[in-house]
């Protein structure tokens, strides 16, 4: 049982007859008939005294949740427990008995216009509670009661829309009352036989088995009131067994988009336009049509004709709801390697669907490529066929989907103090903290007013005046390279300042003022990707420049942590890939 299953759940309701739980599930376990000393087919003395012979079971804690199954709660105790009176109705409900959480939204029951026919039951509030174990998180228990208060809202518009609620009521009081007047040793239980005759019951189950399933929860209550409600916890365990994603989780990801990241699928085109509902935004529908790994989200804004505001909000809500993840458009310079907790058996379940998606080709031949962290392009074959590569590409996909690949970038760090190019060993290096560099003046590009290709000079905001108290003695500088000079030259030691001094040539000037203007980007916040995007820079420029000044710089490859939505929150980042 996953921590994120809900035990149970429960609608129950207040009115002028007390307090009465009209439906729970599930009702019994495969167990339960051992558990309260009933045994199918024989005859057991239900006054019997069990004699304990080890006494070891007396000091073993006795818990209510038993094989996913709420146990030890009779119905009449879960109704005086559950049940809220009117004052109290509208805000959360929340109450925990030893290592059970109850969570509901209580509302106040309208009333209907016209009255319900055959209504048996007067009802003043009712409440849908999903019972959780006790040691959930904060983050889970939000999701649910979010749920719950979703259902609860749904059925007070069907109840004041046409009475739904309040006949449903009836139903399932009345086979309450009439499995009452059976014999007691009868074995049918009242809640079977409302799933045979309550839509709402077998909607409450639905809720219940979507949750354990898949976490995705879509229905239509009383075939009118659409429910749609994702359960991060459990969507994203699908493509990343074993790891925690939690909502904030998500938030830091999104957070951390910007216009070159790009968006990959994690479902089938056709199926995922299959699933939208018929009311689905049609914006939504046009960015998954134009789609592609190839591109970067200020082209999908482009071609979708979307804003990027608007784009960033739909890829937000496609990775929420666990269809989408976000990466960095493939090319032929990404470095990608093996993730470290890949499931390498030969026989597992996703060797056969790859086997089933790429007929004659082994999962793990190809994944032992990526053992060691390579450029992309040096896996294409130059003399394939055109269809051999366009595979080989879509194998990256798919291992990029089912998370067995993750993506190193390459991240720069500026020395305090340069040691000379001796060819002896040198000294321990000291990493710049990101306190010691102000970070670059950027536009904030996560809202809709994102500028696209920003360019050096509208990244750095109104250009100050030049700053005389140190001249790098070139012609030609900029306001904006002496703006950034200013900014760079306090934590510059003298001995840093001297080497720049002497490489600043008429033959360099220009990567002496490039690397005036990119130093800000150094302190490991930044790889090259973004460095290229804001300063618009190409890349083998912005290489040959890490070059020359290799003497000054570290540079050191790992994973984006911004968009790893995958990570645990305890877990960090290892630098330990050094170039």
């Amino acid at each position: 049982m996953s921590e994120s299953d809900p035990v149970g759940v429960f609608l129950v309701y207040s009115g002028s007859a007390g307090d009465r739980l009209l439906f729970r599930y599930p009702y019994e376990s495969e167990d339960s008939n051992q558990l309260f000393g009933k045994n199918p087919g024989t005859n057991v003395n239900p006054y019997a005294v069990r004699i304990i012979e080890d006494l070891s079971e007396l000091r073993t804690p006795v818990s209510s949740i038993s094989i996913r199954t709420l146990i030890g709660y009779s119905d009449k105790v879960l109704a005086a427990l559950l049940a809220v009176k009117p004052a109290l109705c509208g805000h959360k409900f929340e109450v925990k008995v030893n290592d059970v959480l109850f969570l509901g939204h209580p509302l106040v029951v309208p009333k209907t216009h016209p009255s319900p026919k055959h209504a048996r039951v007067t009802m003043t509030s009712f409440n849908v509670v999903f019972a959780l174990q006790g040691n959930a998180d904060t983050m889970l228990v939000s999701c649910y009661h979010d749920l719950s208060q979703q259902l609860a809202v749904a059925l007070r518009h069907e109840e004041k829309r046409c009475g739904y609620l309040s006949e449903q009521a009836s139903t399932m009081c009345s086979i309450q009352d009439d499995m009452a007047s059976q014999p007691e040793d009868s074995l049918e239980s009242p809640y079977g036989a409302m799933l045979m005759k309550c839509p709402l019951a077998n909607q409450l189950k639905s809720v219940h088995l979507s949750l354990c399933s898949g976490g995705v929860v879509q229905l239509y209550v009383n075939q009118w009131i659409h429910i749609n409600f994702s359960l991060p916890h459990k969507v994203h365990m699908a493509y990343s067994p074993g790891t925690k994603v939690t909502p904030k989780t998500i938030q830091r990801c999104v957070e951390s988009l910007r216009p070159y990241h790009g968006m990959l699928l994690l479902v089938d085109e056709e199926t995922l336009l299959d699933s939208l509902p018929p009311d689905g935004s049609p914006c939504l529908t046009r960015l998954i049509q134009v789609s592609s790994p190839l591109k970067n989200l200020q082209d999908l804004a482009s071609d979708s004709d979307l804003s990027l505001g608007q784009v960033f909000q739909l890829v937000t809500h496609l990775v929420y709801w666990g269809k989408a993840a976000i990466i960095y458009p493939l090319c032929e310079s990404n470095v990608y390697v093996i993730t470290p907790d890949t499931n390498m058996i030969v026989n597992s379940t996703l060797v056969e669907k790859f086997v089933e998606l790429f007929p004659g080709m082994s999962l793990p031949a190809v994944i032992s490529e990526f053992s060691l962290p390579t450029p992309l392009g040096e896996h294409r074959d130059v003399l394939g066929l055109p269809q051999q590569q366009a595979q080989q590409v879509q194998m990256v996909v798919w291992m990029l989907q089912h998370q067995l690949l993750v993506q190193l970038h390459i991240y720069v760090y500026r020395l305090h103090d340069p040691q000379p190019d001796t060819g002896h060993d040198k000294a321990p290096v000291n990493f710049l903290t990101p306190e010691d560099l102000p970070g670059p003046r950027r536009k904030d590009t996560r809202v809709s007013d994102a500028a696209s290709s920003v360019t050096s000079d509208e990244s750095q905001g109104p250009t100050p005046e030049k700053s005389s108290s140190f001249d790098i003695g070139s012609d030609g500088v900029s306001d904006e390279a002496r703006f950034q000079w200013s900014l760079l030259q306090e934590n510059l030691s003298n001995e840093m300042k001297e080497r720049i001094m002497n490489l600043a040539t008429p033959d360099n000037a220009e990567d002496v003022h490039l690397f005036v203007r990119l130093c800000p980007y150094f302190n490991g916040q930044h790889h090259l990707e973004e460095i290229m995007y804001y300063e618009n820079v190409r890349r083998s420029q912005l290489l040959t420049l890490l070059d020359k000044f290799r003497n000054m710089l570290i540079l050191c490859q790992h994973e984006d942590v911004g968009i790893t939505t995958w990570l645990n929150d305890d877990k960090t980042v290892s630098l330990s890939h050094c170039c």
